[in-house]
């Protein structure tokens, strides 16, 4: 093997090893810009001659990104003009010892490292070669594993299932696999279109119930087409073993408003969740519903914040109350008691309207405490259907009422408190 300039012989290198496809040589001295011819003989005295230049390159590869899975990292880089190949480092360190992990240059502007541990950082540095072979200066980048990664997310959520950006996810193990389902409704936001859904996907977005029959879409969990701007509430409310999704609609345009109860079942095998009960409220619900045992019985009550609008003499009055149900679905009322309030009266005390007991069964004892501005009320009570049943009147600003309900049939009743501009309502349960 000799190498020459064309002023200078250097005379015969002795080779590195036999049967080599390659070797390197370090000359001494500094020959930036000097060119060079190789030539190479063989034991069979066939020669081969190189032309090559050993200049000292300054540029690097440029836009030096990297992408990531759990086990392994690849780099990637613009395409180098008259590049003849590139070789890629990596250290543990941005200062540390970087080691080529290539045999060989290649001629791809990426590079796939594999079998890495999960969440580490590397360090890589990448060159490339001139068309003499010389090396450039390392670009470096700084690269980690990522977190375990699952197929199907993200989720896009199609338009007629309605906008999932006023509601937050809410997530549980429904199916008892050991890992949690992500559960979150959709509307059309204001609560002024008649479409939405509830929506169901496992920890690999699967969705748990293919509604429409299509395993390529994205159907829902259910969809009863009435929009829903709360989060849902799950838990095994009756205490079966089998988790209930709980949502509540808001519907400004066809005022449809309700507590839905899904369990996670397919009964009747029609591929859709359960619809266990639902209860129409007076009007919307805007934060969802609360799951929590009150009783200390076991099951869970259901707890809605509800707000009530009644037009009277052209006007609207609003009230807002609590509701709470049992599993079932009826009426939650373990103290008899239930509070509402006038909301355009938020300086005034707050209206207490106790009424024991319910559910009744031959009377009630309405304990009231009005408005300041309020000497007196008048009490009517009134059949589901809206059919006046009884009437009275609560006399002073606080104190109790009780009355004889030997003569109504059993059933749930409404009654309202009039009182001056305001009117209060409330609902009794009565057995017979």
């Amino acid at each position: 093997m000799q190498v020459s300039t064309a002023t200078a012989d250097y005379g015969a290198f002795s080779h590195l090893q036999s049967k080599t496809q390659s070797f390197e040589f370090i000359p001494n001295g500094n020959f930036n810009g000097d060119s060079f011819n190789l030539s190479i003989t063989d034991a069979y005295n066939k020669t081969w001659s190189f032309a090559f230049d050993l200049n000292i390159v300054t540029d690097t590869v440029a836009n030096l990104v990297f992408e990531s899975t759990e086990r392994s990292i690849k780099l990637k880089w613009d395409p180098k003009s008259g590049s003849t190949g590139y070789n890629v480092y990596r250290s543990m360190t941005w200062n540390g010892d970087f080691v080529k992990q290539n045999s060989h240059p290649f001629h791809s502007s990426a590079y796939t490292d594999l079998g890495l541990d999960a969440m580490q950082a590397y360090c890589y540095g990448v060159t490339f070669l001139d068309a003499s072979g010389n090396e450039s200066p390392m670009a470096r980048v700084k690269a980690w594993t990522s977190l375990p990664l699952a197929a199907g997310w993200p989720v896009s959520i199609p338009d007629g299932l309605g906008f999932p950006w006023s509601t937050a996810p809410n997530v549980a193990d429904v199916d008892g696999d050991g890992k949690q389902e992500v559960f979150l409704t959709a509307g059309s936001g204001d609560g002024t279109g008649s479409y939405g859904s509830v929506l169901g996907f496992n920890h690999l977005a699967e969705e748990l119930y293919d509604i429409d029959h299509n395993p390529t879409t994205v159907s829902g969990f259910a969809n009863p087409g009435i929009s829903m701007t709360c989060s849902p509430a799950i838990g095994d409310i009756d205490n079966d073993g089998i988790m209930e999704v709980v949502v509540a609609t808001r519907d400004n345009l066809n005022y449809n408003h309700k507590i839905l109860v899904y369990e996670n079942s397919d009964t009747d095998h029609n591929g859709i969740p359960d619809l266990t009960w639902e209860h129409v409220l007076d009007y919307k619900n805007f934060n969802g519903v609360v799951l929590a045992d009150l009783d200390d019985n076991g099951t869970l009550e259901i707890i809605a914040p509800n707000q009530g609008r009644k037009i009277e003499n052209g006007s609207v009055h609003d009230t807002t109350y609590l509701e709470v149900f049992n599993a079932s679905g009826t009426y939650y009322y373990p103290k008899n008691t239930i509070w509402v309030r006038d909301p355009r009266n938020k300086d005034k005390k707050a209206v207490t309207m106790p009424v024991i007991p319910t559910p009744a069964h031959t009377w009630i004892t309405v304990e009231y405490t009005l408005p300041e501005c309020c000497d007196n009320a008048d009490f009517e009570l009134a059949s589901i259907t809206g059919v006046k049943v009884m009437t009275a009147t609560l006399d002073g600003n606080k104190g109790s009422k009780t009355l004889d309900l030997k003569g109504l049939t059993g059933g749930v009743y409404l009654y309202t408190v009039h009182c001056g501009n305001h009117n209060y309502n409330g609902k009794v349960v009565v057995t017979k």
